[in-house]
């Protein structure tokens, strides 16, 4: 969680520069996994994803490791010409969550 605290348009364009035009003051970097943010007013303005809205306070803030998706083209720069083969059943079994045998493979029985 990254907090940004200005009073005026000069220290918001002082925090943009970077560190090297003291742009530090006012900039709070926190690792938890839960944060609130409480207020003595009713709601808080806040920024997600860049976009600007209110929310009632108290704001209760989560990471949840692994619920973001990232998803990128098949064919972007740095990846391998040839992709190794996809075990389709073996993603399948893992997708429903039944239990593989060794190394992937049941024995079908009828």
């Amino acid at each position: 969680m990254v907090c940004v605290r200005v009073d005026n348009a000069a220290q918001a364009a002082t925090l943009v520069r970077g560190p090297r035009a003291g742009g530090t003051e006012g900039l709070i970097r926190l690792n938890a996994e839960e944060v609130v943010v409480e207020s003595d007013t009713g709601t808080l303005p806040v920024g997600i994803d860049g976009e600007h809205t209110v929310l009632p306070a108290p704001v209760v803030c989560r990471s949840a490791p692994g619920a973001l998706r990232v998803r990128v083209p098949r064919h972007r720069p740095g990846t391998p010409r040839s992709a190794a083969e996809t075990d389709w059943r073996r993603v399948t079994r893992l997708a429903l969550e039944r239990p593989l045998g060794d190394r992937g493979r049941h024995a079908e029985t009828t």
